[in-house]
């Protein structure tokens, strides 16, 4: 006849072992993968559009009710044309060319095909130097300029699964062996 606590135990190990397979995945957010122009990248003229890749598709919808990218130049002003566009695991916005040079701040908000909201910032710079750099530009890409991202890590979460895992597994083998020794 089992016990009340070995049933506890293995109810709890059950419950672990589910989460163990679902914890991962349900903090697998969508995460840029890569733009065009990069982060931090000098170029010597403004490019034509902005193209962010992710991990994994975005959810298509109208502009207005989520994914967009918008782009400013080192005053503030908006230089994207407001066209976001979605295709698969990219969204790219063009961009007007008014001769703006200096630093161009890059924001994006974006739904995962999960329904996540992933949003995130950076930037890039435009020289009319040939490459040298900007001072005006160099001025504005203090450490405060920019905002990163926060990434959430899943290590500690699958540490401590792991720990209660083997704990509930010691527990429940040491009652086994208990009731197993009384019998001898």
């Amino acid at each position: 006849m089992h016990t009340l606590a070995g049933r506890v135990i293995a109810v709890g190990m059950l419950t672990l072992s589910v989460l163990g397979g679902v914890l991962p995945y349900a903090n697998a957010h969508s995460e840029l993968v890569s733009s065009t122009p990069q982060r931090d990248e000098i170029l010597v003229a403004l490019p034509r559009q902005v193209l962010l890749t992710f991990n994994e598709n975005l959810m298509e919808m109208g502009a207005s009710e989520g994914n967009v990218v918008v782009v400013k130049d080192q005053q503030g002003m908006q230089i994207d044309d407001g066209l976001s566009q979605v295709t698969g695991s990219g969204i790219a916005v063009g961009l007007i060319d008014k001769g703006q040079i200096g630093l161009m701040q890059v924001s994006y908000r974006v739904v995962s095909e999960d329904g996540h909201v992933v949003t995130g910032d950076f930037s890039f710079t435009v020289n009319s130097n040939d490459g040298q750099p900007d001072v005006q530009a160099t001025v504005a890409a203090s450490p405060l300029a920019e905002v990163t991202q926060p990434r959430s890590n899943n290590a500690l979460q699958r540490v401590l699964l792991i720990s209660f895992s083997l704990a509930a597994f010691a527990m429940w083998f040491m009652a086994h062996r208990r009731r197993n020794g009384s019998r001898d």
